[in-house]
């Protein structure tokens, strides 16, 4: 009897084990999405459907995610409707009291809900059509979505059709129809009836099918789409994060002598007054901030005052700390930290040491530029800009150059003093290590204004900026320039404030159009003649936008 008994436990054990998904150990990952067995499922495309649950059986156990953020019907129902699975299937049942409307083509897309049980692979492009008439809506439209910055394919886009024409929709409702981008920026959306639409593009970062954050990338056409041919091709739409509106971060202002005014975006617009009681400012900004150096020999609180146009005001407060406490503690000193052996430098251009206060005065008796290997000083042109001091020399090309500064040489605006010696090593190049630019940018519109932008490797790198206006072509040349990739970007300054502007939805504006390209490549002691056209060419991909975007 015992031994019946052990063969009775195994037996249920190998029962138990058999009944419980277990997900699969070792081998190759699986990467193959579940697939519906269509002769097990409730038919697709069906006319003159009328209500009933629908099934669908896959040929893997399924899991279902984020069933309300991404299945949506169209037209869209009444009712709430509900989803739910066993095993290998799933279910969609119709609200009891959910009436379909009559001579209508739906559309059920279950985004990326349905899911295989031991890896999450995603069911793609999942879709189940009925109409409650007699034929179901053929119509098609497909398009592409870019980048509006850089012009490169946006994938992973939704493209959104609207019937209800309102501008809020885009924030409250979900669409009725809609499609997502590929890899390539391309779109396609079946099914669709033949009505007017609006039309708008999101890279979705909240709630699905809503624009319901500053910081998503939209796009949106000029104008509604009236769907009247059976394939409607779209044109390209660009696409981009608005501008949020400008919020100054609350400062702290308890060490003497500097604010840091840091925006949630860039304040480039922003105008920075104070009240004038006497103090030495200087300010400079730097991507979100604007950094805001002061001297004053007072207690007096003093204000700040802040504004952009009408839609940004905002007033700072100074309380001044003690200044003693600052003088007795502060270091002036070079930024870039410790003098590297020896500095290559470009024989047409000043050189630039930045110190981490901004500069008031200079000592030139106690500031040695020398030359050459025997160490014969020069005297060169000095200056202080901010918190750089500028060198100007007739450099002697393929010669080293060594800058001595004794202490007490540099001031800055706090009457600080440089307490260390400085010492600088440069080595000037030859002028055949560097190469030259002859640029010519064509077909401008007389009537419009441009920026045109040269940049060194990537747009972080800005090489030189032109503003033209009332001309058709632009010519420039560009002497003595480090050999490596440039690029050439062309802005239509729409609105001619000397900048590229993104789009707004509230205002319809489209971000300001962007040319970019890669010239050929700059060797040393070579030059570059180059000459773009910004018309569209045949071959979008000769475009190359600049990188680090």
């Amino acid at each position: 009897m015992a031994h019946l008994r052990y063969i009775l436990f195994g037996f249920v054990l190998t029962l138990w084990a058999c009944a419980n998904i277990v997900a699969p150990t070792g081998g190759d990952k699986d990467e193959t999405p579940p697939k519906l067995k269509t002769e097990a499922s409730t038919e697709n495309y069906q006319t003159n459907f009328e209500k009933q649950d629908l099934k669908f059986v896959f040929d893997e156990f399924i899991e279902l995610k984020d069933v309300f953020k991404q299945v949506v019907v169209s037209p869209p129902l009444e009712k709430q409707w509900k989803l739910s699975k066993k095993l290998k299937t799933v279910t969609f049942e119709f609200d009891e009291d959910e009436v379909l409307r009559p001579d209508a083509t739906y559309t059920i897309n279950f985004g990326d809900a349905i899911v295989d049980y031991t890896q999450g692979n995603v069911v793609p492009d999942f879709r189940f059509v009925f109409s409650t008439g007699d034929a179901i809506d053929s119509m098609t439209v497909s398009g592409k979505v870019v980048d509006a910055l850089t012009n490169k394919p946006a994938d992973k886009v939704l493209l959104l059709l609207y019937d209800d024409l309102a501008d809020s929709v885009v924030r409250k409702d979900r669409p009725f129809y809609f499609g997502k981008t590929a890899k390539d920026g391309t779109y396609t959306i079946q099914n669709v009836k033949q009505d007017t639409f609006k039309v708008f593009a999101i890279k979705d970062e909240g709630l699905p099918y809503l624009f319901d954050q500053v910081q998503e990338l939209i796009g949106f056409p000029d104008s509604f789409i009236v769907l009247n041919q059976p394939n409607e091709t779209l044109p390209d739409i660009g696409i981009f994060k608005e501008v949020p509106p400008l919020q100054l971060i609350p400062p702290n202002s308890k060490n003497y002598g500097k604010i840091n005014l840091v925006f949630n975006t860039s304040p480039i617009d922003v105008e920075v007054t104070f009240d004038n009681v006497g103090q030495t400012v200087f300010q400079e900004m730097v991507k979100d901030t604007i950094r805001f150096w002061y001297d004053y020999n007072d207690t007096l609180a003093w204000n700040i005052y802040l504004q952009e146009g009408e839609a940004f005001r905002d007033t700072f407060k100074v309380l001044t700390p003690s200044k003693n406490t600052f003088t007795n503690s502060a270091k002036f000193k070079r930024e870039e930290g410790k003098a590297s052996d020896n500095i290559r430098a470009n024989p047409t251009k000043p050189l630039r040491l930045t110190f981490n206060h901004p500069l008031k005065s200079i000592d030139t008796s106690l500031v040695y530029l020398l030359e050459d290997t025997i160490y014969s000083r020069v005297v060169p042109d000095l200056a202080v800009e901010g918190r750089e001091l500028i060198i100007n020399h007739s450099w002697r090309a393929g010669m080293p150059y060594q800058l001595r500064m004794l202490p007490g040489a540099l001031s800055d605006i706090y009457g600080l003093q440089s307490l260390d010696s400085i010492e600088q090593k440069y080595q000037i190049m030859e002028r055949k290590d560097f190469g030259d630019i002859q640029l010519q940018v064509t077909d401008l519109d007389t009537s419009k204004q441009y920026v045109i932008n040269l940049y060194f490797k990537s747009s972080a790198n800005l090489v030189e900026k032109n503003i033209v206006k009332g001309e058709n072509s632009f010519s420039k040349s560009f002497k003595t320039v480090p050999e490596g990739q440039y690029i050439v970007e062309v802005v239509t300054d729409n609105n001619r404030n000397g900048r590229w502007d993104t789009g707004n939805y509230n205002r319809k504006a489209q971000p300001e159009p962007i040319f970019t390209k890669s010239l050929e490549k700059l060797r040393a002691n070579w030059e570059v003649n180059a000459t773009v056209s910004i018309l569209p060419t045949a071959s979008p991909a000769q475009n190359i936008p600049p990188e680090g975007e």
